[in-house]
């Protein structure tokens, strides 16, 4: 399987169309990068208490850094930058 990053405009993640797409692991493991740098409430107002959502926030977390690896980096302990 593959990765891609889709850079995408709309009103609504409904409603938006695709800019560009890349599969380019180099670009896929930036994004990674970047979004692992993004506080784990994720824009949400203030953390969950819902046991049901509280875990796939982590997961989306460990999903990124899989990706990360994949593509050749190597997520540090503060999920920035590159340690290879």
């Amino acid at each position: 399987m593959h990765t891609f990053v889709i850079l995408a405009r709309g009103k609504s993640v409904a409603q938006s169309q695709a800019v560009a797409v890349s599969a380019d692991p180099l670009l896929v493991g930036y994004v990674a990068r970047q979004l692992l740098k993004e506080p784990p409430e994720w824009g949400h107002a203030a953390p969950s208490k819902d046991p049901i959502l509280r875990p796939l926030r982590a997961g989306r977390r460990r999903a990124l850094e899989v990706v990360i690896r994949r593509t050749g980096e190597q997520p540090t302990e503060s999920g920035t930058g590159r340690t290879t």
